[in-house]
């Protein structure tokens, strides 16, 4: 027989290797033309059968050698046509081991610049939202029992998402808020739902003005289990001003927030899971509140660090080593018109917000979920949150108050507050030892040491020195009232302070003015004395009393004058108030006078 004659009997129908090519070749152009050309004419209609949104692919690529797919240019649309879901390019890699493993294995799942349009146009409703509650189908009023068969056998041995991009638009706000994550990547090694299976992960996400959240672990789908660290980069608090533009008064500049903790996420039976943070770090760096010209900043901070952060839910305990605020300010005004400028720093022109209230006012209330005391959380009558912090320190805090309503504004600066408070905590009857000292600027010093307590009641006792205050800063005050000078004049205290349900205020100790001298306008001497002393002072708040055991007097001095018409000269010093008012009586709001006892 001739080597043709071989061949075609080789290849003859009657034999089983014939129908072994035939199926070979079929398989063949069926995987590499038939399989594309069916996923592209079919995905459109599949997609509008599951989420009623309409779905495209410009190219459809598989390998039937390799069980490889790609697909270019998949996109998923709004009903209106928006843009919901783009991805540049899709690569799916099945394995073969998938029939000796019974699950689905691929060798790689790849996205190629996936593109996420979330937009939210109504109170509580996005695109996105809408999008899941077509997936999930009409509800019905009988729910469908929880499935509780396994999870679907699936392992990914490298899962990988490159360059992709969430764009996030709000339109709710007058102004509408526009922001981009991107590029997100994400990398997973291992990925299974196999039991006791874990992976290891990578996820790297960019924000907007250089910020990055990156989270590098492992994770274990059955049982749940997820265990890494999470480091997060905010470059500037000012995004989120930017969102809140519409109903802040204030703008906010600097504010670079640096977070990091270590993570453990455990799933458990009844579907709840368990959260433990641990090392925990936050660093804001200088971060400055100012009015909406820049032109007075109120308030701020150097830097603001914690450290040792520790977290645990549901058992519900938080806890922190040690929190330090370095150099914060606070400055405080009163305007022309008598109102506070941390009154209203949040505008009420906020159509946006009135407008979310309407609507949520207008839907139905849900009937609350009943409460199970054994998990609930504080908020809903089960365990209370326990929160402890080790240390805190504000260092070189600057403060001042200036009242804009008089005619030579007064001001009252504070520099140099150090304070620090140690083991803190909101466990019912705990004290927390504090040390505080002050400088004023216009002339003095404070320092104050004692404890303090919050829960259940507010309590604190401490031991008050007060040094070289000087009494000129209240001259602004003065000048409303009477026509006098103060021309000098110290407050020294040694005192100790108590406060507590049983009793508001109470204070005791020794207490005197040095160095006083006051003229009229003129500048002739009115009152003077080297010191006034008050010993042995009690004073109740409650009891609307004061006591003091002995008062010296050094050297005062006091010029009175009668003139010719019998005008005594101190009671022209006294400044009537602009039009009539009623007598003011010599009483305390409690409408009981003051009970004074020397002696």
């Amino acid at each position: 027989m001739t080597p043709l004659t071989d061949f075609r009997a080789w290849l003859s129908p009657r034999h089983l290797r014939f129908w072994g090519i035939v199926l070979l070749i079929l398989y063949t152009v069926a995987g590499f033309f038939l399989v594309p050309w069916v996923i592209q004419r079919e995905l459109p209609g599949f997609a509008d059968s599951i989420v009623q949104r309409p779905a495209g692919v410009a190219a459809v690529r598989f390998n039937p050698w390799t069980l490889a797919l790609e697909a270019d240019g998949l996109e998923l649309n709004d009903t209106d046509g928006s843009p919901l879901i783009r991805l540049a390019g899709l690569r799916v890699n099945l394995q073969v081991a998938s029939l000796f493993r019974r699950a689905l294995v691929f060798k790689e799942v790849r996205l190629d610049s996936p593109t996420i349009i979330l937009v939210r146009d109504g109170f509580a409703d996005t695109n996105l939202g809408r999008l899941a509650a077509a997936a999930s189908g009409p509800e019905s009023d009988t729910p469908e029992p929880a499935d509780e068969g396994e999870l679907l056998r699936l392992v990914i041995e490298n899962l990988v998402i490159e360059e992709g991009a969430l764009d996030v638009t709000d339109e709710m706000p007058a102004t509408p808020f526009n922001t981009r994550l991107s590029p997100i990547n994400i990398s997973v090694n291992g990925l299974s739902t196999l039991p006791n299976e874990v992976g290891d992960q990578t996820i790297l996400i960019a924000t907007e003005g250089d910020g990055s959240i990156e989270w590098i672990g492992k994770l274990q789908i059955s049982p749940l289990k997820s265990a890494g660290n999470i480091a997060i980069k905010v470059p500037g608090l000012p995004l989120v001003t930017r969102y809140l533009d519409d109903v802040l008064d204030f703008d906010l500049h600097g504010g670079q927030l640096n977070l990091t903790f270590d993570s453990d996420v455990t799933g458990l039976p009844d579907g709840l899971f368990e959260l433990a943070v641990d090392k925990l770090s936050l660093n804001i760096s200088q971060t400055d509140l100012s009015t909406e010209d820049g032109a007075e900043p109120f308030l701020g901070f150097g830097n603001l660090q914690l450290t040792g952060g520790r977290v645990r839910l549901p058992a519900g305990e938080a806890s922190a080593d040690e929190l330090i605020i370095l150099k914060p300010m606070l400055e405080t005004w009163l305007r022309e018109d008598g109102t506070l400028n941390l009154a209203n720093l949040l505008e009420e022109s906020a159509d946006a917000l009135n407008a979310e209230e309407d609507v949520q006012r207008a839907e139905p209330a849900e009937e609350a979920p009943a409460i199970d005391e054994d998990t609930a959380g504080p908020e809903e009558g089960g365990p209370g949150l326990s929160l402890a912090l080790g240390r805190l320190q504000v260092v070189g805090m600057s403060a001042g108050f200036e009242d804009r309503t008089l005619p030579n504004p007064g001001a009252i600066k504070l520099s140099n507050l150090d304070l620090e408070v140690r083991d803190i905590s909101n466990t019912p009857d705990d004290r927390f030892p504090f040390e505080l000292g002050v400088s004023i600027a216009s002339g003095g010093d404070l320092q104050a040491t004692g404890e303090l307590g919050f829960l259940p009641a507010v309590v604190a006792k401490a031991g008050l020195k007060v040094e070289k205050l000087a009494l000129g800063v209240a001259q602004p005050w003065i000048d409303r009232v009477a026509r006098i000078a103060l021309i000098s004049g110290e407050l020294n205290a040694q005192t100790e302070l108590s406060s507590s349900p049983e009793e508001t205020l109470d204070v005791r100790g020794l207490v005197s003015v040095d160095g006083f001298a006051m003229s009229d306008l003129a500048g002739q001497e009115l009152v003077t004395w080297q010191q006034l002393a008050m010993k042995d002072l009690i004073f109740s708040l409650d009891a609307n009393q004061l006591e003091i055991a002995r008062i010296d007097l050094r050297k005062p001095y006091a010029r009175v004058r009668i003139d010719e018409e019998r005008n005594l000269n101190l009671a022209q010093l006294v400044i009537e108030p602009d039009g009539s008012t009623d007598a003011v009586p010599e009483e305390t709001a409690s409408g009981e006078a003051l009970v004074f006892r020397l002696g």
